[in-house]
C-alpha cells in the first residue's frame, strides 16, 4: 500500500486546503479587480453586483474540487474560471429557454460576453491571494 500513496503523481492523493486563505481569497478577488479597474465606465462594479453571486456559488465547489487534486498555478484556475463561465451561460440559456423566453440567448451572451472576461481575471487573482495567504502547514501533501 505504501508504493500506491507514496507516488506523489497518485490522483488518490489530495493536497490540504487552507480555510482561512480559500474563503479570503474567494472574497478578495473580485472585489480587488473591481478596485483597480472600476474606471473602465463602471463596467467592473456592475460585473461584481451581477457576476458575484454565480462566482461565488460556482467557484467555491469548483475550486475546493480542483485546490484538493492539484496546486494553485494560476494559468490552470483562470482556465477553469472560464470553463466554469461556459457552463454558467449554457445554464442560463436553458432556463431562459424552459421558462419560455422570447429570445433565450441574449441573457446568455451577456453574462458570455462579460464573464469570459471577468471569471479568468478573479479566478487568476484568487490563485495568486490564496498562494501567497496560504499558510505552510497547508501546502503539503496528505
Amino acid at each position: 500500500m505504501t508504493e500506491i500513496t507514496g507516488n506523489k503523481n497518485n490522483p488518490l492523493r489530495r493536497h490540504m486546503i487552507d480555510p482561512v486563505s480559500f474563503f479570503a481569497a474567494l472574497a478578495l478577488a473580485p472585489i480587488m479587480v473591481t478596485g483597480a479597474t472600476f474606471w473602465i465606465l463602471l463596467i467592473p462594479v456592475f460585473a461584481l453586483a451581477f457576476g458575484g453571486p454565480f462566482y461565488v456559488a460556482v467557484a467555491t465547489p469548483v475550486l475546493l474540487w480542483w485546490l484538493s487534486r492539484h496546486p494553485p498555478k494560476t494559468g490552470e484556475i483562470a482556465a477553469l474560471g472560464f470553463a466554469a463561465n461556459l457552463v454558467i451561460c449554457a445554464g442560463i440559456y436553458l432556463f431562459a429557454l424552459l421558462n419560455g423566453e422570447r429570445n433565450p440567448s441574449s441573457l446568455a451572451m451577456l453574462y458570455l460576453l462579460f464573464g469570459s472576461v471577468f471569471a479568468p481575471l478573479w479566478s487568476a487573482v484568487f490563485a495568486v491571494l490564496y498562494r501567497r495567504m496560504c499558510r505552510p502547514f497547508f501546502t503539503q501533501i496528505v
